[in-house]
């Protein structure tokens, strides 16, 4: 179940820092955060297309989970919603979306996204 849910707006503030590729400080408003009856926090990114800058704040929000979910105790995800895929799997709720798209995880080699399809 999905007991809150929130667009993010760039007049609430909330924005992770990331460095871009000719290394300036940038600043990234992530599209929706989520909260699920589990306790289980989501920071939500919907993309029409992606370019080199896509991977920066992708992996400037993995961390920011991991460091949230270190402070807090909290557990703090990131999924990042393609549209195509979107468009060609319609998922019914959120637990379906989670499953279905792109999870982006933090491993030795960098980022890594897995795509897990629901039965």
């Amino acid at each position: 179940m999905l007991p809150a849910f929130a667009k993010l707006p760039i007049q609430f503030g909330f924005s992770i820092q990331y460095t871009d590729k000719v290394v300036n400080i940038r600043h990234y408003y992530p599209n929706f955060v989520v909260r699920l009856d589990d306790g289980k926090h989501w920071v939500v990114e919907t993309k029409g297309r992606e370019n080199i800058q896509v991977a920066l704040k992708d992996a400037a929000a993995i961390n920011w989970c991991e460091r949230a979910t270190e402070l807090t105790e909290t557990e703090w995800n990131y999924i990042k919603v393609l549209q195509k895929d979107y468009e060609e799997l319609r998922p019914s709720d959120f637990e379906e979306l989670i499953t279905a798209f792109h999870i982006l995880t933090k491993n030795q080699t960098g980022i890594r996204a897995t795509k897990r399809l629901w039965h």
